[in-house]
């Protein structure tokens, strides 16, 4: 996955922090600056595996949106297998409104300069992916731990009461589903970020569930999706 858009900016305002190199007027003035950029940078990019420089207006690499007279370098992580913009950390070296140099990542734009730019910027890049995918690696592991938690717990609980039970992993949350019967079951989401209130409260609230059912009871929460009820108001005046 490519580094979030505002980290990309961060790196191009430190990076890039040099004053426009001047004006180029005229397409063949351009080009030739670009193609000279490009000698330069070609040699420099290969210490970067997975990354690919070309000329946008030499049919080299595409890319949407960008303007004809632009350098693209785009890099992929190293392990990466999915072929797709999202994944690659992009820098198109183009022109703006005042025929100025410069570079664009991550909706950010800078002057250009100096073409080691561009290799210092994809060096805080590996920095950045580097430190992202031990911060992943942390929340996967956290994740586990609250997963095993709700299972060991769930499985306790149903054991005890003899029911059947189902637990689906999702991206935000997990859903337990507890089987009353045949046609009937209880059905609990437990956000990630609200993981320790509701463990406490499982057992208990899984056990009201339950005794309400037995009395024939079934309570029901659901999104008000329609807004279609007429809504009466509490009359404070008499509480």
């Amino acid at each position: 996955m490519a580094i979030h858009p505002l980290s990309a900016r961060k790196i191009l305002r430190t990076v890039f922090c040099g004053q426009t190199e001047g004006v180029y007027p005229t397409e063949s003035e351009k080009i030739k600056r670009l193609d000279a950029i490009y000698k330069e940078l070609k040699p420099r990019l290969k210490i970067f595996k997975a990354l690919k420089v070309g000329r946008i207006y030499k049919g080299e690499l595409h890319h949407y949106g960008a303007d004809k007279l632009t350098i693209l370098a785009s890099y992929k992580p190293k392990n990466s297998k999915v072929f797709s913009y999202r994944e690659e950390d992009n820098i198109l070296i183009c022109f703006n409104k005042k025929d100025e140099l410069v570079v664009k990542a991550g909706y950010g734009e800078a002057p250009f300069t100096d073409s080691n730019q561009i290799v210092e910027y994809y060096h805080e890049v590996d920095k950045k992916r580097e430190q992202s995918e031990k911060n992943q690696a942390k929340r996967n592991k956290v994740r586990k731990m609250k997963e095993e938690a709700v299972l060991s717990h769930v499985k306790t609980l149903c054991t005890d009461l003899n029911m059947a039970y189902n637990i689906e992993i999702m991206h935000m949350k997990m859903k337990v589903s507890i089987r009353l019967d045949d046609k009937f079951i209880i059905e609990i989401d437990i956000p990630y970020n609200k993981f320790h209130d509701i463990l406490q409260e499982l057992e208990s609230g899984i056990k009201a569930a339950i005794a309400l059912y037995n009395q024939g009871i079934i309570c029901k929460i659901t999104n008000n999706k329609h807004g279609s009820y007429f809504w009466i108001a509490p009359d404070k005046k008499n509480v």
